[in-house]
């Protein structure tokens, strides 16, 4: 340990007496010494211990006797600062003067919210965010992600598709199987950590560094931009799908009778049934398996290989995309199922080079440099040894 500025007890005595709000000059009359002198021991105990050392100093029996030999019998202490004085705590110094590594390692709940934080800033890729509309305006808002299996059916007299995307999604940093997000009644939606509403977030705000605290605003209101972005690009590729679906309906010479009409789709009803289930959740897997390919084209080549085809009656069959479980692939395709690889292969590799799927990654790369600082700051406060205390 650093050698104080003065006796030992002297240095305890002057943290107790600033601790109970006394002024410089008043703690300076009462334990005998100079101002200056009260300002270099809080400066050595607050910049020149460690934090252990700083606790084992400030033991509650040290403080005590601190307090009842060398405070009590003074004729400076009145009554009113008398009562102040006998309540200090060893952990009433080290939180008021040591209040950041106190935070890190005493503070329980304020841990807590920093390993959510922590956790919260891994925003969820661009491929799980289906979004079709923003919410309700000046309110909290969430979707669910798309989660690693996306089941289709296209039910009709002839055959049936089910595609079952369970392969290309590693385990990504996001636990959250939401993404959240503000829309403000004055603009545009800003993407959200949902610690932010706790009560005291903003005690772990203000630890942050001046550039960590400008790119966590900054990632609120770029994170919004690629939700939007993620909103515009589905819509785009559901768009482009449903036409292109209805192009492969007519060439196949499939006669629809499908029993469901999906919401968003916003049609007019009672009227003609769409061929929805083909286009709509084919475009959801068109749309996530783009992106993969737009950043690693390889990935093309792999998905290629990921179509089969399983009977489930004498004219039924799925087409299978991925590892599945129970009855083992068929052999030889149909020509229907020949057009719908063929479509659903060509528009993933359409849209991995379009403008609208490159736009979306340009945004999420930003977002993603923008989380690294803010980590990097959060980072460093874990390194302090919090995460050992809880």
């Amino acid at each position: 340990m650093k050698e104080p500025p003065t006796d030992l007890d002297r240095c305890l005595a002057i943290l107790v007496l600033r601790r109970a709000d006394c002024s410089q000059d008043a703690v300076a009359g009462i334990v005998r010494c100079g101002k200056l002198t009260v300002g270099r021991v809080e400066r050595w105990f607050t910049e020149q211990l460690s934090y252990s050392e700083a606790v084992k100093l400030c033991s509650d029996t040290v403080i005590k006797r601190v307090i009842n030999i060398d405070l009590v019998p003074k004729e400076e202490v009145d009554k009113e600062l008398l009562e102040k004085i006998v309540q200090i705590t060893g952990d009433d110094i080290v939180r008021h003067y040591r209040k950041t590594d106190y935070i890190e390692r005493r503070d329980p709940i304020l841990q807590k919210y920093l390993m959510e934080w922590w956790e919260q800033l891994n925003h969820p890729p661009p491929e799980r965010i289906y979004i079709v509309r923003l919410g309700r305006v000046g309110e909290d808002n969430n979707a669910s992600l798309g989660q690693r299996i996306v089941d289709v059916a296209l039910e009709n007299v002839r055959f049936d598709v089910r595609v079952t995307q369970t392969t290309l999604y590693p385990d990504y940093a996001y636990t959250s199987d939401k993404i959240f997000w503000e829309l403000p009644l004055d603009g545009p939606p800003k993407l959200l950590c949902p610690v932010e509403r706790q009560p005291r977030f903003k005690e772990l705000l203000s630890k942050l560094t001046p550039e960590g605290r400008q790119s966590f605003e900054s990632r609120k209101s770029v994170g919004g931009e690629v939700i939007v972005g993620c909103m515009h690009a589905l819509k785009t590729v559901r768009d482009v799908a449903n036409a292109r679906a209805g192009q492969l309906l007519g060439l196949v010479g499939v006669d629809s009778v499908f029993e469901r009409l999906r919401s968003d789709l916003s049609l007019p009803w009672p009227g003609p049934r769409s061929p929805s289930h083909l286009n709509i959740e084919f475009a959801d897997l068109i749309y996530s398996l783009s992106i993969k390919c737009r950043r690693d084209p390889s990935i093309f080549q792999v998905i290629k290989g990921l179509y089969g085809i399983r009977q489930k009656g004498v004219l039924h069959y799925d087409l299978v995309f991925g590892q599945q479980e129970g009855s083992p692939l068929a052999t030889g395709l149909s020509f229907e199922m020949e057009q719908c690889i063929h479509l659903n292969q060509s528009l993933v590799k359409e849209f991995a080079q379009s403008k609208v799927i490159s736009q979306l990654i340009e945004m999420d790369a930003r977002l993603l440099t923008l989380e690294k600082v803010v980590k990097a700051d959060l980072t460093k406060i874990i390194d302090k040894g919090g995460v050992n205390s809880l």
